[in-house]
């Protein structure tokens, strides 16, 4: 178990943000990271999300190297069936993310990508959710909550909720802006999550 919630944050930074930045780099030669280092809210939310991806990791790497210390996050007690619904959860939500990525295409940026004007997605996950990449994140951090239930796993996971609901948010006003009435009928057919 220690061994395998390392290779999970690992996995999921390899195939839910390089590969496809990479990808992206080699299909287009931009560069999908579109968070820069000024003070707007869009920057800093991405600044929030850096550290956020970071403290997610910790309670892993403290439990794979020292898990004598693991109490000290106080643990949380919860039925043995948690622990594997967390598990499946884990599993299920890293496959999503990744589909939907592909889904996305061309599309795809890790922020608001105010340069070059992207395709709207509507196809595949896009069909029922209009955030489906968000979503997978949400059930990535809570099945990590529920495999590793301590007081800091259920913060980052009510702390990165928090950053995605705004990140939407500031995501789905450009978008609006950007597809006109396109968007405006796609926000009204899809619901915002599921």
């Amino acid at each position: 178990m220690k061994i395998f919630l390392v290779l999970y944050f690992i996995f999921f930074i390899l195939f839910c943000l390089v590969l496809p930045t990479v990808r992206v780099w080699r299909q287009q030669k931009i560069l999908a990271i579109t968070f820069k280092n000024t003070d707007s809210a869009h920057d800093y939310i991405g600044k929030l999300f850096k550290v956020v991806i970071l403290a997610a990791g910790f309670p892993a790497l403290l439990y794979l190297f020292n898990e004598e210390r693991l109490p000290r996050l106080i643990q949380l007690d919860l039925p043995p069936s948690v622990f594997y619904l967390g598990l499946i959860i884990m599993a299920v939500s890293l496959l999503w993310v990744m589909i939907a990525q592909i889904q996305m295409a061309n599309s795809w940026r890790i922020g608001i990508d105010y340069e070059k004007k992207t395709e709207l997605v509507h196809e595949g996950f896009f069909n029922y959710s209009r955030n489906p990449i968000y979503l997978g994140m949400h059930g990535s951090l809570l099945g990590f909550f529920m495999v590793l239930p301590n007081v800091w796993s259920l913060v980052v996971f009510l702390i990165a909720h928090i950053l995605m609901q705004i990140q939407t948010r500031l995501e789905e006003e450009y978008l609006e802006k950007m597809h006109g009435a396109s968007y405006a009928d796609y926000k009204n057919k899809v619901r915002r999550w599921l």
